[in-house]
């Protein structure tokens, strides 16, 4: 999937580290070309993220990111950038998941937060997709 973002959209994506997993989110500061160095391409008075550097090109068009007001840069990947969640989306999402745990019962995850018995599952999703489509009005 070929994403398409611009110097000053605002992303983010999950990072993992010591086992440890966290949302970040930041601006798009600069977009660096296919096989170009991004070093090339920090803004005056930034470092990269890592002491060690950004590593190699990459073959596709990728994205520097600054969190915050930190000085320093992030390289993500590109399949990992998202357009970041709207507080309606989270609230969206916090209602799917408390009407799906709420309607759990057994021992299969359901994928959203809940526990539902096999013999259920067609019920509940079918039940969840109506909730979902309800709440997307």
């Amino acid at each position: 999937m070929t994403k398409t973002l611009r110097k000053g959209s605002k992303v983010e994506w999950a990072s993992q580290s010591s086992g440890f997993n966290k949302v970040k989110s930041g601006k798009i500061v600069a977009v660096v070309p296919a096989g170009k160095k991004p070093e090339d391409y920090l803004p005056n008075g930034t470092v990269p993220k890592s002491s060690c550097g950004f590593g190699s090109p990459r073959n596709h068009k990728s994205y520097l990111v600054q969190v915050g007001k930190s000085y320093r840069i992030y390289w993500p990947l590109v399949s990992h950038l998202n357009k970041p969640i709207t507080v309606k989306d989270r609230i969206k999402t916090r209602k799917i998941k408390r009407f799906a745990w709420s309607h759990g019962e057994g021992l299969t995850p359901c994928g959203f937060g809940g526990l539902v018995h096999y013999d259920d599952h067609r019920a509940v999703v079918k039940e969840l997709i109506q909730e979902i489509e309800r709440l997307s009005k």
